[in-house]
C-alpha cells in the first residue's frame, strides 16, 4: 500500500492475512506444545486427546488458508497481462508456475519442484478433512483417526510422512516458513521489475520483547531505516523453536 501498488479486495485480504501468519503460527505452536508435553512415559492419561485431535486438524485448515493467500499474492505480482490468466488456487497455480511460467533456475520453481509431493499431501489431507468423499480420486494422504493421532503424539506411530506428530508439525512449520521467504523474494522482484522507481525491499526482523526497547537512545539507529519489526514474547518464540528446532524425518 505504501508503494502504491493496486490490488483487488481478495488480494488485500490475502495480504492482511499473511501479515498475521506468524502470530497465528505461534498460537498453534503454544497449544500443540502444551498437548505434546502432557505425555508421560508412565501414563498418557493427562493428554487432552480431543483438543490434540482438533488442533492438529485445525493446523491443516489454517495452513491451506495461508497457501491460498500466498497464491493470490504471487498471482498479484505477475504482469497484468499474465496475472488474470493464472488460476487463483495454490494447488493449481503452483503447478502452472512450475510447468509453464518459471525459469528452470528460478528459486521459487526449484522450491515448488522439491516439495511438490509434500504440498500434494497437505492439499489432500485438508480435502479429506472437509470432504470425506474423494469422488473416485486417490488421495496421497488422509487425516489419521483419533487413536492414531494419540499414538503419533506419543511417538509410537508415524504421522503421515513423518516419524511422529511432532516431527510432522516441525516439518510443516519449516516448509511453510521457507515458502514464505522464497515467495516474498519472488513477489518483490516481480513488483520491482514492473515499478522500478518504487524503491528496494524493506528489511524485516523478528525480536523477543526483551530484546527491544523503543525508548532507548543509541548513537546509531539499531536497525536500517524502514525496517519492519515484529515483536514476540520470549515464550512465543520458545514455542516456535520447540518445533523449528526439532529433528524431523520420514518414518522407517
Amino acid at each position: 500500500m505504501i508503494q502504491g501498488i493496486s490490488f483487488s479486495d481478495s488480494e488485500r485480504r490475502a495480504i492482511e492475512n499473511a501479515s498475521q501468519f506468524l502470530n497465528s503460527l505461534s498460537i498453534f505452536a503454544r497449544r500443540l506444545r502444551a498437548h505434546l508435553e502432557s505425555y508421560r512415559p508412565e501414563s498418557w492419561v493427562d493428554v487432552p486427546l480431543y483438543e490434540l485431535f482438533l488442533d492438529t486438524q485445525s493446523l491443516f485448515l489454517f495452513t491451506q488458508q495461508y497457501l491460498e493467500d500466498v497464491a493470490l499474492i504471487l498471482r498479484m505480482s505477475l504482469p497484468h497481462s499474465q496475472r488474470h490468466q493464472m488460476p487463483p488456487a495454490f494447488h493449481h497455480l503452483a503447478k502452472r508456475l512450475r510447468e509453464d511460467v518459471l525459469a528452470q533456475d528460478d528459486p521459487l520453481k526449484i522450491f515448488l519442484d522439491e516439495h511438490a509431493k509434500w504440498f500434494e499431501e497437505v492439499h489432500d489431507v485438508r480435502d479429506d478433512i472437509c470432504h470425506r468423499t474423494a469422488y473416485g480420486r486417490v488421495r496421497v494422504g488422509t487425516f489419521p483417526g483419533l487413536s492414531d493421532v494419540l499414538r503419533s503424539g506419543g511417538s509410537t506411530a508415524p504421522f503421515l510422512s513423518a516419524n511422529d506428530l511432532r516431527g510432522y508439525v516441525s516439518e510443516l512449520f519449516r516448509r511453510v516458513l521457507a515458502l514464505s521467504c522464497v515467495a516474498e523474494t519472488f513477489v518483490y522482484s516481480r513488483i520491482l521489475e514492473q515499478h522500478p522507481n518504487r524503491g528496494g525491499v524493506p528489511p524485516a526482523i523478528v525480536l523477543a520483547a526483551d530484546e527491544f526497547d523503543p525508548s532507548a537512545s543509541t548513537p546509531e539507529p539499531p536497525f536500517q531505516f524502514g525496517t519492519v519489526t515484529m515483536i514476540f514474547s520470549r515464550s512465543s518464540l520458545e514455542d516456535l523453536e520447540y518445533f523449528l528446532g526439532s529433528a524431523v524425518g520420514p518414518p522407517g
